[in-house]
């Protein structure tokens, strides 16, 4: 048995309007160089004291492994971190994200994945 299905042109002028481009602005790429440039020194504030602690380390690896995401972000900001941040982790290790916005547009984030096993 065969079906008719009949096709209906749902296309009109309003559909079809031009997208707006908006230019880009080297002040904006240099807006944010800079601001990676102070989540590349919060990176750098983490990476220390993980490297120069061990009780850190291991509080921050244990809370991660328990799967507490408000104790891990906790524990980065007693370092000192003042950024946006979020963590993932696995068994073996940790994500730490570094976000960064100029006038609410999320402008670069930076990465850093440690691991421990």
């Amino acid at each position: 048995m065969y079906y008719y299905c009949p096709c209906y042109c749902c296309y009109s002028s309003h559909l079809h309007q031009p997208l707006i481009r908006q230019e880009p602005h080297p002040v904006f790429l240099q807006r944010s160089a800079e601001n990676m440039q102070q989540l590349l020194s919060e990176a750098d504030v983490v990476s220390k004291r993980l490297s120069e602690s061990y009780d850190d380390a291991a509080q921050l690896m244990q809370a991660a492994q328990d799967s507490k995401k408000d104790e891990v972000l906790e524990i980065i900001r007693s370092f000192g971190v003042t950024e946006e941040c979020d963590v993932f982790y696995t068994p073996d290790g940790i994500q730490v994200e570094f976000m960064s916005y100029i006038d609410d547009v999320h402008c670069c984030k930076l990465t850093m994945l440690l691991r421990w096993m």
